[in-house]
């Protein structure tokens, strides 16, 4: 439960583990060994011979000199990096600030050919230049402020009632654009809680008796305390317990005689049970440390000899559920009549109670938010600090594609060019730092696509310093904490629909451009109608208002015309067509 204070280098360590998954994104706790040799350019999730600040001591002990402390650890980079990293403005205000420059272009424009129409047709320039300003006035767009607030307001309401809360305006109609969504996996699209999922035994699947009788002797092989509604251990122990259906009986017969600790070198933990009769010894670890040890195996709730096709089989099985991304945990047993004296005499001659497969799950709505995603046009892709099989199963059980998986490593080897051309088929990413998070991002924007990042890991923070705003907008979805990419998926048809609003303040304000620009136009034409039909050579000397003046009642005697032709009212025709045609 200790907190790491600095960046250490272990000097001694004794069954020592972090839970590192704020930083490297894991969902287990990393063994660490202060005799462990790492390769010079290796991630800090290879690190085993140190101690980040910032992650928690899971179990075990251990001595270290400070490397870094403050802004030199790894969190303190992070934090960084994030200072040094500008927000690019949203879609909405680029394109805001895009119309704009092309409005005061146009206006400028119509107001010059406007003005020398009026000089051509000899107005004085006086006249036309106030007419010209009046123009540029009308054209600038003084209401859209509001228009966009108002609006962006209405979609944060909608969205909302689908159960999503936006903290800021602009994430709105960033949404609405977006992409591409790279997301975290543990923690966001997983529940960052292992669980078991499968126990198999020689026969196949265990359920029933078997099962019980295996998860129980397990359960005993720990070190968890607690109640079932607050368990206190290793993540991994405490899943297992979390599967009994009576942890708390199994407790009062946890009655500890002996008990020989986990190690990386040995694989595996063994307790000695005091009993009634004498004494149970029940060993747990990696089925290749716990197998070779077995004699006999469970079967049917009977012991039975271990025979090489069963030992076979049980290899197999253990294959097979690694090949799906499970961690896979062996249990054995045996009784004695007196406590074993050494290690070897406590762990021969075992029985094999079977495999136990265990995962962090995918969240229950995290499926269907990939699939939401992929139906509002979004590509999702999976970044995360986690194992490249692990990513793998758990992004093609999400739909996220995964033909192929980069690792970190691998990335580090690409030049930006050459990540241009992967990141547009890639869609997993493993064993990744925060750094390559951002590389990846910022390879995403390169290619003009609106990026948004979503994660709960100090790793996915720095890059979402990136993307539209979609980091600081922290989005809750349905009251979960690191469920955007549901709420992306759900509420994008919103969003979208809030981005199309955007033109409403253009389109109504349009009549109002058209009315002062062509005003003049039907004027000069109906006047000049006038002077060619009726000779009006008072024309040339009336004034602009006489003009105006004129054009008005032209242009309302023409609707009566247009009017009395439609309802067939002869005698209002006559009378229009004898004032206008001599």
């Amino acid at each position: 439960g200790d907190v790491v204070p600095a960046d250490l280098r272990l000097l001694e360590s004794v069954h020592l583990q972090a839970e590192e998954s704020a930083l490297t994104g894991e969902s287990v706790p990393s063994g660490k060994g202060a005799n462990a040799v790492c390769d010079e350019m290796c991630g800090a999730a290879e690190r085993k011979n140190m101690l980040f600040s910032g992650t928690g001591i899971s179990a075990g002990q251990g001595v270290g000199i400070v490397t870094a402390t403050g802004m030199q650890t790894e969190m303190g980079r992070i934090a960084a990096m994030l200072g040094d990293e500008e927000t690019p403005d949203t879609p909405l205000k680029l394109r805001l600030r895009r119309t704009g420059k092309l409005i005061g272009l146009l206006v400028l424009g119509i107001c010059a050919v406007i003005f020398l129409i009026g000089l051509i047709q000899k107005a004085e320039p006086l006249e036309m230049f106030m007419i010209s300003i009046s123009l540029a006035v009308a054209a600038i767009p003084e209401g859209l402020p509001a228009v966009v607030t108002i609006v962006l307001a209405l979609g944060v309401r909608r969205m909302a009632a689908k159960r999503a809360i936006i903290r800021h305006l602009p994430a709105v109609e960033t949404l609405g654009s977006c992409e591409v969504i790279c997301s975290d996996k543990t923690g966001t699209l997983t529940q960052n809680k292992m669980t078991v999922v499968r126990c198999a035994g020689a026969a196949g699947e265990l359920n029933g008796q078997d099962r019980d009788a295996l998860l129980s002797a397990a359960a005993l092989c720990t070190s968890v305390e607690g109640s079932d509604e607050k368990l206190l251990g290793d993540p991994t122990e405490t899943a297992i317990v979390a599967a009994v259906s009576d942890w708390e009986r199994l407790q009062k017969q946890r009655v500890k005689a002996a008990e020989v600790p986990f190690t990386a070198e040995r694989r595996r933990m063994t307790v000695v049970l005091r009993t009634e009769g004498g004494y149970r010894v029940i060993t747990k670890g990696a089925p290749e440390a716990i197998l070779p040890r077995c004699t006999y195996v469970l079967l049917n709730g009977k012991n039975v000899a271990l025979t090489p096709e069963m030992r076979a089989a049980l290899s197999a099985k253990n294959r097979d559920m690694a090949n799906d991304a499970l961690r896979v945990l062996a249990a054995a047993e045996k009784r004695t009549e007196a406590c074993p004296e050494t290690d070897d005499a406590a762990e021969s001659g075992l029985c094999f109670l079977g495999l136990i497969g265990l995962e962090d799950p995918p969240r229950p709505e995290a499926a269907e938010a990939v699939s939401e995603c992929k139906r509002a046009g979004i590509r999702p892709v999976m970044i995360t600090g986690d194992q490249p099989a692990t990513a793998s199963a758990i992004a093609g059980r999400l739909g996220i594609e995964n033909k192929a998986v980069m690792t970190g490593t691998e990335l580090e080897s690409l030049s930006d060019d050459a990540l241009l051309q992967t990141v547009q088929t890639c869609s997993v990413y493993a064993r990744v730092s925060p750094a390559h998070k951002m590389r990846i991002i910022k390879a995403f924007r390169r290619l003009k696509l609106v990026t948004a990042m979503t994660g709960d890991k100090s790793g996915a923070v720095i890059a979402r310093v990136q993307p539209m705003k979609l980091a600081a907008m922290e989005a809750l979805y349905d009251g979960q904490q690191g469920a955007p990419l549901t709420a992306i998926g759900i509420v994008r048809p919103e969003a979208e629909r809030t981005s199309n609003e955007d033109a409403f303040y253009f389109k109504i304000d349009i009549p109002k451009l058209l009315s002062i620009m062509s005003f003049r136009d039907a004027d000069a034409y109906v006047a000049g109608i006038n002077d060619l039909v009726n000779g009006n050579e008072e024309y040339g000397v009336m004034s602009a208002a006489e003009k105006m003046e004129r054009g008005r009642v032209a242009v309302g005697e023409l609707a009566r015309y247009r009017a009395a032709l439609e309802a067939g009212d002869q005698a209002v025709i006559d009378q229009i067509t004898a004032k206008f045609d001599p």
